[in-house]
């Protein structure tokens, strides 16, 4: 948008203020925190260590190993016992499902979790699952739909597994518990000790075992969606504050336009009559004649010089159209009041005789003044308007 100066003049102070609001208002711009990368390092991947463990990256390849996170140097009971260390443990959710899932008998008759987890495949005295039945019990789980996974998603599955968590008054435990630790017997449990969860470590289910990572992936989403509504909210802002900018360019061009200074003038300089002209060169023949004046004096120098008669008939031309143009004469003043109203074209106003014609001229000049004056202050608010 091209403006002239008196038009940036104008806009100058508000454009100002805008710009100094909008660096306010930018500093409002979240900073997102250092933990919190997803561009670069995708949850998908943390989660799918998460549920699977480090290292599988499909349940039908899945091995015992990697799920429990560690090689077999203890027992079952050792492995499916939550806690903070790096021995055996249950790392992920396919080696916590194991725990409460996969029995430790050699001839399996039954089920425990599902009739399609049932597996001939016992998980015996190792620290780790068979693969085999580690690998059954995985595909016996529901297929995953094509929808993405939500923050709410995550918040109401981590919800809903915590709730199932029962405690012994000392101990908690997730699946089937009846006494001395979950060492995948019937007399005992098939499932997942947390030790002193319901007393001294009432963290140890969020922070040591696999469903840490789904409660930080759960807190950084929580993070991003603030952060967004942040963000919309200033690019909202400076959005607002750019139209307004604009606005005032606009608005600033047009007044401009309305305001703008006529160019000044000439004067015109006075007109000098004939007489006078030819009357200047009254000492000089020469300056007489060269004016095209009529000389009259017996010598060269002593006049007098007048006015030929063309210059004295353009003279009486130039004065009749100057009358004719609505030049103003009053040819009633001196009159008084009984001569002055006898004649229609004269008037008696303020105690004195005025010509009609030329008041009437006048006051219309006037109210012409007025109308423009008036159009003027009216397309000055009208642009401030819009």
């Amino acid at each position: 948008m091209k403006l002239t100066a008196a038009a940036r003049r104008l806009a100058k102070a508000e454009l100002e203020s805008l710009t100094n609001e909008s660096r306010e208002i930018k500093k409002m711009y979240p900073d997102p925190p250092k933990n919190v990368d997803y561009e670069n390092n995708n949850p998908k991947s943390k989660l799918l260590a998460a549920l699977l463990g480090a290292g599988n990256a499909d349940v039908g390849t899945a091995t015992g190993q990697k799920a429990v996170g560690a090689a077999a140097t203890a027992t079952r009971q050792a492995t499916c016992t939550a806690g903070e260390k790096t021995t055996a443990r249950p790392a992920s959710a396919l080696a916590m499902l194991a725990c409460v899932c996969q029995s430790s008998g050699t001839a399996v008759t039954n089920f425990i979790c599902t009739e399609k987890a049932k597996d001939s495949n016992a998980w015996t005295g190792n620290a780790y699952p068979h693969d085999t039945g580690l690998q059954h019990i995985g595909k016996s789980c529901p297929k995953p739909t094509a929808a993405a996974i939500t923050r709410e998603n995550l918040e109401a599955a981590l919800t809903n597994l915590l709730a199932l968590i029962h405690t012994d008054g000392t101990h908690e435990y997730l699946g089937a518990y009846v006494q001395t630790g979950c060492d995948g017997t019937s007399p005992n449990g098939i499932c997942v000790q947390f030790p002193d969860l319901a007393t001294s470590a009432p963290e140890v289910a969020t922070r040591y075992t696999w469903l840490a990572t789904v409660a930080e992936i759960i807190q950084n989403l929580k993070i991003l969606e603030n952060n967004q509504a942040k963000a919309e909210y200033v690019n909202n802002q400076i959005k607002d504050k750019k139209h307004r900018a604009l606005a005032a360019l606009r608005r600033s061009k047009a007044i401009a336009g309305a305001i703008q200074v006529p160019t000044p003038q000439t004067a015109q300089k006075p007109k000098i009559g004939v007489n006078t002209r030819c009357e200047a060169h009254n000492k000089s023949k020469a300056a007489c004649l060269g004016a095209k004046c009529k000389w009259g004096g017996q010598k060269d120098d002593d006049g007098p010089c007048s006015p030929s008669e063309e210059q004295a008939a353009e003279e009486e031309k130039e004065t009749a159209g100057e009358a004719v143009t609505g030049t103003a004469t009053e040819k009633c003043k001196g009159k008084l009041e009984p001569e002055c109203t006898k004649a229609p074209e004269f008037k008696w106003e303020n105690s004195a005789c005025k010509d009609s014609i030329f008041l009437v001229n006048k006051k219309f000049a006037l109210s012409m003044d007025a109308a423009f004056l008036s159009l003027v202050v009216f397309r000055y608010f009208i642009i401030l308007a819009f």
